[in-house]
């Protein structure tokens, strides 16, 4: 993959294909989150053509298939962006290959995937729009939490930038909810728009990172009973 920067790297073109090579040969599990269902599941690259990646999964079902894509590894942490995805097989999607990959170095803490929707809202004072987006993965550690959340919506994301202090509302399918402080750590625009695209104003996926802090045992506690019961496998 070359060598990234300290913190993260967007991967184009040749190292796309490399990168999912590694992913074949490795035969590295990645955490796939239907943005379109709202279904979580694991999942593996298995074949590379000149037309697209297959990825095997059992649990996704349906058509309009957007997969968001995770692979976790010691030190860092993988992002992309599947769409136009064809059942060529059962248990055996296709898709054309992404526009980016997007690299996280010097990864920190173990994450948690999910087996269920949580939908996640996001408000600050610097930003013009409440900010929804389906939650990812969770981190949980000591007095600090994060999660990832990809959302749907323009490219602004309603002005958010980096650095941003704001209110997050986690609300599961049974409506149970959670509220908390978190300050916006990571924003990533997934698959950057061609430049027939640009100025549309079409739906653009964008990766959020949140970082909650908490002042005591109680608020973790909370938290960490909210995820209660939905959390997949630890990556």
């Amino acid at each position: 993959m070359g060598k990234p920067d300290p913190q993260g790297d967007t991967l184009i073109g040749d190292a796309i294909v490399e990168y999912l090579l590694y992913l074949r040969e490795s035969a590295g599990a990645i955490a796939l989150s239907d943005l379109g269902h709202g279904i979580h599941s694991i999942g593996r690259v298995v074949r590379l053509s000149p037309t697209g990646v297959t990825i095997s999964c059992q649990d996704l079902g349906g058509s309009d298939i957007k997969l968001l894509v995770a692979h976790y590894e010691p030190s860092r942490s993988v992002h992309f962006l599947l769409q136009d995805g064809k059942e060529a097989d059962p248990g055996f999607w296709v898709f054309p290959y992404p526009g980016s990959i997007q690299v996280r170095q010097e990864r920190r803490n173990l994450r948690y995937t999910l087996n269920n929707a949580v939908l996640a809202c996001w408000h600050s004072p610097c930003s013009t729009e409440l900010v929804r987006g389906d939650v990812v993965d969770i981190g949980l550690g000591g007095f600090l939490a994060s999660i990832y959340v990809s959302s749907e919506q323009l490219a602004d994301t309603g002005g958010c930038e980096e650095g941003d202090q704001g209110v997050v509302v986690l609300r599961r399918d049974d409506l149970r909810e959670w509220r908390g402080q978190a300050e916006l750590r990571r924003r990533v625009l997934l698959d950057p728009p061609s430049d027939e695209k640009k100025g549309k104003h079409t739906p653009e996926f964008v990766l959020l990172g949140f970082a909650f802090q908490f002042a005591d045992r109680q608020a973790m506690n909370e938290l960490t009973d909210f995820f209660q019961g939905i959390l997949g496998p630890i990556a």
